[in-house]
């Protein structure tokens, strides 16, 4: 298998809604979507199914991510970015987003990357404040953003990849065909990639491919992907 490639895939939580967004590491999932109830969850890792699921803050979950002790969250109802509890789902804080069309959010305990597909701009969130630390223009029209300090996972809606961004500028340092059309959210680790789509209506788990020697980059990066750093 390569980076990309589906290592499995399962029906969304609810026939009733489209996925928005998708999170975690190795261990965790966290997932959001919208329709007729709007909703956040964590999902089994096992077989993707819910383990637990809450009403959303506000209307339009737009995107999800975090790890196993933090989960960001983003609405493009009230334009905003909230830190959820991992206990309850519910919202701990919140601040509003620097663009109005948040489409993904993700990062781990010490590191947030947002983007947004009005700005058509990826983010590094502080976050302390949840201000913006620094940007750069998005690849594509961005659809969903996630991963850890050491890891980007991106995926946009013109030319439906997926892709690994450098987390050093937000450039890409890989990057390979989506699934299906319509992508939604992404995130994970660096050796975890989750993934949901508005077409499939599934959600994936991809093949990180983290000891690739072939997805270019510097030494450094090729040392990330191999777990070396």
């Amino acid at each position: 298998m390569s980076f990309g490639d589906v290592i499995r895939s399962e029906t969304r939580p609810s026939l009733i809604r489209l996925p928005t967004g998708i999170g975690g590491n190795a261990s965790t999932i966290w997932y959001c979507d919208s329709g007729v109830d709007d909703a956040v969850y964590e999902l089994k890792t096992l077989d993707l199914s819910a383990l637990r699921t809450e009403d959303a803050t506000f209307l339009i979950p737009t995107g999800i991510g975090g790890d196993s002790n933090t989960i960001w969250h983003c609405d493009g109802n009230a334009d905003k970015i909230y830190e959820l509890s991992i206990i309850d789902l519910l919202w701990i804080r919140g601040e509003f987003l620097p663009g109005d069309n948040p489409s993904g959010i993700g990062g781990d305990a010490s590191t947030i990357w947002h983007c947004d597909i009005n700005t058509d701009q990826v983010y590094e969130l502080k976050t302390s404040d949840l201000s913006v630390q620094r940007m750069a223009d998005a690849p594509g029209s961005p659809a969903g953003i996630g991963g850890d300090a050491s890891t980007i996972w991106y995926t946009d809606t013109d030319d439906d990849k997926v892709y690994e961004l450098k987390t050093s500028d937000f450039s890409v340092l890989r990057m390979a065909d989506a699934p299906n059309t319509g992508p939604a959210g992404i995130g994970g680790d660096r050796r975890t990639i989750w993934y949901t789509d508005n077409n499939g209506l599934k959600v994936y788990e991809l093949d990180a491919e983290p000891a690739d020697l072939g997805g270019g980059g510097t030494l450094a990066d090729v040392l990330v992907r191999a777990g070396f750093l």
